[in-house]
């Protein structure tokens, strides 16, 4: 009589994705690699799901769903394991404050701010064609109107917005005529 042992596999991979994006999965064990079966099963939209592979490939993931491995080792010894993926937003990007038309040299202020984002860890990049600046906040002087991108990103998750910024010139003051006069004129 031969014991076999009961095989432990675990799930590596993508756990938690951008919402839309595909999740990676593989199996992975100390103690077996080629005589082990695999037998990958999960809900997506509704419909169960099944592959064969040691690795998993999910193609969108848009909400949570508990994924479960059964392996068996030499046809005969089986064991379970599980995994929760789930799906994060990406972030919902806000442009706030004073994007109203101004003069050549004056200065923007603007603020960026991610709606699903309570605990503030988004970072953020603004770039437009002459400069970059990270962080929430963007005050910059430009001197010609120009289109300003937004990019958020939360734990791998972005989402980048445009805004178009505004600057008239300042007009230039001419004077005609005598500029001097005579005494008692």
């Amino acid at each position: 009589v031969s014991v076999v042992p009961v095989p432990t596999f675990s799930i590596v991979g993508d756990t938690i994705v951008c919402k839309g994006s595909p999740a990676l999965l593989s199996a992975v064990s100390d103690q077996y690699s080629n005589n082990a079966d695999f037998a990958w099963n999960y809900e997506l939209l509704g419909a169960k799901m099944v592959s064969a592979d040691s690795a998993l490939t999910i193609p969108a993931v848009a909400v949570p769903m508990d994924v479960l491995l059964k392996t068996t080792v030499d046809g005969e010894c089986a064991s379970t394991t599980s995994v929760r993926v789930v799906p994060m937003e990406n972030p919902r990007l806000e442009i706030t404050g004073d994007g109203a038309p101004i003069c050549s040299g004056r200065e923007f202020s603007l603020t960026a701010t991610n709606k699903l984002d309570d605990a503030n860890e988004t970072q953020y990049v603004w770039t437009n064609e002459e400069d970059t600046v990270v962080g929430p906040s963007y005050q910059k002087a430009h001197s010609q109107s120009l289109l300003l991108h937004l990019t958020g990103t939360k734990v791998d998750c972005s989402s980048t917005i445009d805004t178009f910024l505004t600057v008239h010139e300042i007009p230039e003051i001419a004077f005609e005529g005598d500029t001097a006069l005579c005494a008692g004129r």
